[in-house]
């Protein structure tokens, strides 16, 4: 099957070494040349080997779009003929050339996913004779790029500071990976700094720094307990990179700072827009509204949450949303949320508070009734309280009279140790 071949920088010393290699096939593929210089010895040669030269800069997106529409990437037919150039010592002399094929050896490995065999390429080039040039000193950054990929940190940051030491300019994205790299070797002091430094060169070109540049603050700040300045750093973040997770986290900030009002304030920034989606987030902000003293809040938060199915229908959450209406004085609401709460609870000290409420709204049969049946079920703790509000019950009912057992009516009263109730 005829292919087409694509050469660019033909008329270089690799690109000229390449176009010899692939003379030999030029006659049963379609080979195209691109360089934006013409040589007329080494044009007229690239004729006569039945290739097609362009005069052209691959920077041109018309001509790359018009002369490589269904050109393969034939890497590994690249990375052939780079080996055959780089074994002949005549063809590939001197130091320059030689780095300029190993650097696209590298790239070759690169684009084949081979990363081992790029490092060594460039390793090749850091380690060659001379001092660190311009294209020498990048390439010491690309290695430490590749040297993080591999997970071989110590070494990245080794180049990276070499790198650094002799930059011009220095961008936030390497310093922000020279601070993660110093993160993840335990250098802590030394990722802050380079934190540190990464925000001040952001902030002085009047630009947002970058969001790493606080995340990996962060972390550093809460293990040293310095929760002062982790508020301030998540402050930035909500204002700049202004995430829910953020928020739930600056409001935990805030209540480890007893800034309890700032931290009910970040809690319902985050709930309003509904990203409180766990049982333990909306329990978190409602028991929040209720040491402010919004209970009322606090229920409609929590039945909310029932009603979503965040929250499951138990005796333990109904009873929770029950306590929120009484302190609130919604008390036909808490009635409700009690009466739920009871029916999925043996337990007779919920039919306790009931009876309580009723008492307090002038239902006094209501009262009896949820009396009784706290006393069948076990009111607990509360079981004198109860009988208390039995009595109490009873005397707004009939004026409660006393008998002894023997002359109560069986089917009317409660025993009271020896005397009964009717």
């Amino acid at each position: 099957m005829k292919k087409k071949i694509v050469i660019t920088g033909g008329l270089g010393y690799i690109g000229t070494e390449i176009c010899k290699l692939y003379s030999g096939v030029s006659w049963h593929h379609q080979i195209i040349v691109i360089d934006n210089r013409f040589i007329s010895e080494r044009v007229n040669q690239i004729r006569n080997w039945n290739m097609e030269f362009v005069q052209g800069d691959i920077l041109d997106k018309n001509l790359l779009d018009k002369y490589l529409k269904d050109a393969g990437r034939f890497w590994k037919d690249g990375e052939r003929a780079l080996l055959n150039i780089d074994r002949k010592e005549k063809t590939c002399a001197s130091d320059y050339e030689k780095i300029q094929v190993w650097n696209y050896l590298a790239y070759t490995y690169y684009s084949l996913d081979d990363f081992k065999k790029a490092i060594v390429y460039y390793e090749y080039i850091v380690n060659s004779p001379g001092e660190d040039d311009a294209f020498r000193l990048d390439t010491r950054r690309t290695l430490a790029q590749f040297y993080a990929q591999q997970e071989r940190y110590l070494e990245a940051i080794t180049q990276y500071e070499i790198w650094e030491a002799q930059a011009f300019s220095v961008g936030a994205s390497d310093r922000l990976m020279m601070a993660q790299l110093y993160n993840v070797l335990e250098k802590k002091d030394q990722a802050l700094e380079m934190t540190k430094i990464g925000i001040a060169d952001a902030e002085l070109k009047g630009e947002v720094p970058k969001e790493g540049f606080w995340q990996i603050q962060f972390p550093i700040y809460y293990d040293r307990s310095e929760f002062k300045k982790v508020g301030e750093i998540l402050e930035k973040l909500v204002e700049h990179y202004p995430k829910w997770s953020y928020w739930k986290q600056l409001g935990g900030m805030y209540g480890m700072q007893e800034r309890d009002l700032d931290q009910l304030v970040a809690y319902e920034v985050v709930y309003l827009n509904g990203e409180l989606k766990s049982e333990s987030d909306i329990k978190n902000i409602a028991g929040f509204y209720q040491g402010a003293d919004v209970p009322y809040r606090a229920a409609k938060i929590i039945e909310a949450g029932i009603e979503d199915e965040i929250l499951e229908e138990t005796s333990d959450n109904y009873k929770l949303l029950a306590d929120s209406w009484y302190q609130a004085y919604e008390l036909r609401s808490a009635l409700q949320s009690y009466e739920k709460a009871s029916k999925l609870s043996d337990s007779g000290e919920i039919q306790f508070r009931i009876a309580s409420i009723y008492l307090d709204l002038g239902e006094d049969k209501n009262a009896y009734r949820a009396s009784l049946l706290a006393e069948k079920k076990g009111a607990g703790k509360h079981k004198a309280a109860n009988y208390n509000k039995m009595g109490m019950a009873l005397t707004n009912m009939y004026c409660c009279l006393l008998y002894t057992s023997d002359a109560a009516d069986e089917g009317l009263g409660v025993d009271l140790g020896g005397r009964r109730i009717i």
